[in-house]
């Protein structure tokens, strides 16, 4: 005949189990106040109880009604004491990663435990009294503790329906979950951190849990950067009660204000009192932009926590990839900027040092560049050397700098040169004062430019176009050309350079050079030469005066002419005139 029936725990009414295997070094972990149990004891031996039937952990929710509780538990086969959700509550963990051994405690206990021979097993989810209660976890007297102060952590709060839940197996924890939120300190000044998920061991070390970033992510505040996920938010990190940290493996900083992607992390280390720590850059940048500059991070830092400073920064290093010129290093500087919120700063201020992190190579801003016809032969020549190179501070956007220019057909010395690189586009400027001989490979010099302006855009991966203009000179290495102004004229002069061909246009009185002799014009040439074709081409539409060859003779229109290596024509009409 089995035995069954009604068990009423003597006060105070404590359950406790743990690791009790070792005499005299037993580890009472887990205290449950239980005031009344069911007991069966079956007459013929059964075999012995496990929740896990290889399938699946038991699903089981006990009646509070004590006949139907006693016929469950023999349909069951659940021989022992069983213990229901109506008769339980107070759950104490006795943790190792709670400071000065202070227990955690919770209440509102729910769900079955069984006591057998071989320990304890059980079901049992608990709730905290008090939600908004602080539960330290981290203890910093451990060994290898890192975190510098416990965490700020509200048990369950993030799942209130759960709360906390705990499955045994013979006084062995067979799973556990626990969920969170967290508050972090200056400098991370971040509230309501969730994290899911965190085990506890038998020992009740708590192990792991996932840390749970919103898609928007968190603000760290002394920086005023962005955490966001950069994979599953509910799976952006780890927490380690156990040594003070969150580990961030899918998880980025974000700064939108001058770079277009999050800085995406291996390993982001966040500690318990708010500080951060170690940083691993993610080596895949792809799609990465510096004020949409293609750019390759080769490092990343945060700044130092200072109490009270509002300059809380980020360093950078890393290649940057600029059109045309190819790549150059650089080390950023980007903190917050409180004292502008708007335009250019946005409440951050940008600055390329020309030394920056530790170990960081020096930033090298050295763009060169040379561009040549479809022939190969050079058409001109950009320097910007990098102690003139910097950062364009002023609209904190892009670069800035001054050089060199030299275009093959323009001769003396080189062309003073601005840069400004920002928004996918290069604006190159050139200018000179002195006069500069023009040669375009024809039988004399053209002439001389004076008073040089010219511009480049570059707009993609190549340089399309260059543009000159400036008023003609007398050639000043011959002395004479065959283009000059008349004495007392303005001539505007405007060429026009791509790989395929230059044109050059004048326009105003002046002298026209051929044979020994000169004639005067008033009006338009026009000339262009075909690098690919190696011809020349070229138009006057003018009045012209001859009376320094023929005395009083006078034509007015058009003249065309052509010339490669087989070809040679002139055609127009002119209206002649000769006086008497």
């Amino acid at each position: 005949m089995g035995l069954s029936g009604e068990v009423v725990f003597d006060p105070p009414n404590k359950i406790s189990w743990g690791e009790l295997t070792h005499p005299g070094s037993e580890i009472e972990v887990w205290n449950l106040t239980a005031t009344t149990g069911y007991l069966y004891a079956p007459a013929e031996p059964l075999p012995t109880f496990s929740p896990d039937d290889g399938a699946a952990f038991l699903e089981w929710h006990p009646s509070s009604t004590p006949s139907i509780m006693l016929s469950e538990m023999e349909t069951r086969a659940i021989t022992g004491i069983v213990v229901g959700s109506i008769h339980m509550d107070d759950l104490v963990i006795f943790s190792g990663d709670r400071p000065t051994g202070n227990p955690i405690t919770l209440r509102h206990v729910e769900g079955w435990i069984r006591i057998g021979g071989r320990g304890v097993d059980g079901d049992i989810r608990a709730r905290p009294q008090n939600w908004n209660a602080p539960e330290p976890l981290g203890n910093k007297s451990r060994a290898g503790y890192v975190g510098g102060d416990s965490f700020d952590a509200r048990i369950g709060i993030a799942n209130k329906e759960k709360g906390a839940g705990f499955k045994f197996a013979s006084s062995a924890v067979y799973d556990s979950e626990i969920t969170g939120l967290i508050n972090l300190k200056a400098p991370s000044e971040i509230t309501g951190l969730a994290f899911s998920d965190m085990k506890c061991t038998s020992t009740a070390d708590l192990a792991g849990g996932n840390i749970v970033l919103p898609s928007a992510g968190v603000t760290l505040g002394y920086w005023k950067l962005f955490l966001v996920p950069t994979g599953d938010p509910a799976k952006a990190g780890v927490m380690s009660a156990r040594t003070g940290r969150i580990i961030f493996t899918a998880a980025g900083i974000s700064e939108t204000r001058h770079f277009e992607k999050p800085f995406r992390l291996t390993w982001g280390e966040m500690l318990a009192d708010g500080n951060l720590g170690e940083l691993f850059l993610d080596n895949n940048s792809y799609g990465q932009r510096f004020d949409k500059i293609k750019f390759s991070p080769s490092a990343l830092a945060l700044s130092k926590y200072t109490p009270g400073a509002t300059d809380g920064y980020f360093a950078t290093c890393g290649s940057i990839y600029i059109n045309f010129f190819g790549s150059a290093f650089v080390n950023i500087r980007d903190a917050r900027y409180d004292v502008e919120s708007g335009k250019p700063y946005f409440g951050r201020s940008v600055t390329i040092p020309k030394t920056g992190m530790p170990k960081a190579s020096p930033t090298n801003l050295h763009l060169h560049g040379n561009w040549d016809d479809l022939t190969g032969e050079r058409l001109s020549t950009l320097d910007f050397p990098d102690a003139d190179m910097d950062y364009n501070i002023k609209i904190q956007n892009g670069l800035t700098g001054t050089g060199a220019a030299s275009v093959s057909f323009v001769h003396s010395d080189d062309l003073d040169a601005t840069i400004e690189i920002r928004d996918e586009s290069i604006d190159i400027c050139m200018t000179s004062t002195s006069t500069h001989d023009v040669d375009m490979g024809l039988y004399a010099r053209l002439g001389g430019l004076s008073h040089i302006n010219g511009c480049i855009r570059i707009m993609g991966p190549t340089l399309q176009r260059l543009v000159l203009g400036g008023y003609l000179e007398k050639a000043v290495g011959t002395g004479t050309g065959i283009l000059a102004p008349k004495t007392g004229q303005v001539v505007e002069v405007i060429t026009s350079v791509t790989p395929n061909s230059c044109s050059f246009y004048a326009s105003g009185d002046m002298l026209f050079s051929v044979a020994g002799a000169a004639v005067d014009l008033s009006g338009t040439v026009f000339l262009k030469k075909d690098f690919s074709r190696k011809s020349a081409e070229g138009d006057v539409t003018a009045r012209i005066n001859c009376n320094s060859v023929l005395g009083g003779l006078e034509g007015e229109g058009q003249v065309s002419w052509y010339a490669d290596m087989v070809t040679q024509f002139l055609q127009g009409r002119l209206a002649v005139t000769v006086a008497g």
